[in-house]
């Protein structure tokens, strides 16, 4: 019997396969960080607050999306993924979250939202960066306790402990409440792939549906005060709301709904104009009233082909660790990627919640594309010892 070959743990690579990264995940990439720097200069023609604020858009955009690329080649080309397993990924989520406390005494408001912290002419979003720390402290936790993951104890209740907690800290520092969500969803999506016994989040599954479904209803006999009790309001009643409140959702869905199959034409949209945040959270209306209903279908194709390459990357690998932070990347994508289209559809009250890679917002497509680094680190990866 030949002996078998061990794979260095050690951060950076050092035995990368003879071959390509992902294919087709690099294509679907590549697709969609263009598409979206196409819509961040058709949208940014919504914002009459500048004169040529869709070139400002479409620069800004670039920019990150050249600073995207090049850390999704670093990710690949010199990062050993399950070499963060360990003390760097508790430092990493250390940092990010000390990075989330900064807000407080250092953030910066934008549109009476205090979630930037800003550095010269530079600003960030700490919350996207935390999302890289929880994902790689959540898979440090369930590489470490794998083999006590068919107790509950630690494959829902201490989960569901850390995606209460990270929620809490998002929502108290930033009053984030679409991140804060996101961020608690990858926790449990994580938990989901790693438990051996997966009963109580099938139970969760559906009653998450059955509240989407009967939620509404419900809601409009209990008491809604204040500004998410005023946005709550409005998606039960929204015509009651339309002048306020529901102003940005309606417009939306006449912009979805004017579209057609096949759109008015990029750039031709005119519902834009009047859509509050436009290039932000609702650019899934201006993509819909632009292309149509064939625009989104194909969207929605290549995002499914992206996390169905990330799903095989990870069935792919012999590591834990690295199925763990694919399933973290997954999570991410899919969950803000539902609730984006659910937000804009009225489906779900508004959140403020951006479309992956295609809402205008440089440290959300800046972070994203380092995730998906990290994926491809996993793919390109010579095939070892099962590290468990």
């Amino acid at each position: 019997m030949g002996r078998k070959k061990k794979v260095s743990n050690s951060l950076f690579a050092t035995e990368l396969k003879n071959r390509h990264p992902d294919f087709m995940l690099v294509i679907c990439t590549i697709i969609l960080v263009f598409f979206g720097t196409i819509m961040a200069y058709s949208a940014g023609a919504s914002d009459f607050n500048s004169v040529g604020a869709e070139k400002s858009y479409f620069i800004k955009q670039f920019v990150f999306m050249i600073a995207g690329f090049i850390a999704m080649y670093i990710g690949y080309k010199f990062i050993n993924c399950r070499g963060f397993y360990g003390k760097l990924s508790v430092i990493i989520f250390l940092a990010t979250l000390v990075t989330m406390f900064m807000i407080i005494p250092f953030g910066k408001e934008v549109n009476g939202a205090k979630r930037w912290i800003a550095i010269a002419n530079f600003q960030f979003q700490p919350v996207e960066l935390f999302k890289i720390g929880v994902i790689l402290g959540s898979a440090y936790y369930y590489k470490r306790l794998r083999s006590k993951m068919d107790k509950f104890l630690f494959y829902f209740v201490i989960p569901l402990a850390m995606a209460g907690v990270i929620a809490l800290i998002i929502f108290f520092t930033s009053s984030n409440l679409s991140s804060a969500l996101i961020a608690a969803f990858i926790v449990l999506f994580m938990g989901y792939v790693a438990a051996r016994k997966r009963l109580i989040y099938n139970i969760g599954i559906i009653a998450a549906g059955l509240a989407v479904t009967i939620g509404k209803p419900i809601m409009g006999l209990l008491p809604l005060d204040g500004f998410r009790g005023g946005r709550i309001a409005a998606w039960i009643n929204p015509e009651l709301y339309k002048s306020k409140e529901s102003y940005q959702s309606l417009n939306g869905l006449y912009a979805i709904g004017s579209g057609g199959f096949f759109g008015k034409g990029l750039g031709n949209g005119s519902q834009k104009y009047i859509i509050p945040e436009a290039q932000n959270d609702m650019i899934f209306t201006v993509l819909c009233e632009e292309l149509g209903l064939f625009g989104m279908i194909m969207l929605l194709l290549v995002f499914f082909v992206l996390l169905y390459r990330i799903v095989t990357i990870a069935y792919m690998s012999d590591d834990f660790y690295e199925i763990m932070v694919c399933s973290g990347v997954i999570g991410h994508i899919a969950f803000q990627l539902i609730l984006n289209i659910a937000v804009a559809t009225m489906i779900l009250p508004n959140t403020g919640v951006s479309l992956p890679f295609i809402s205008y917002g440089g440290t959300a497509l800046l972070a994203t594309m380092a995730e998906l680094g990290l994926v491809l680190s996993v793919s390109a990866r010579e095939t070892g010892d099962t590290d468990t």
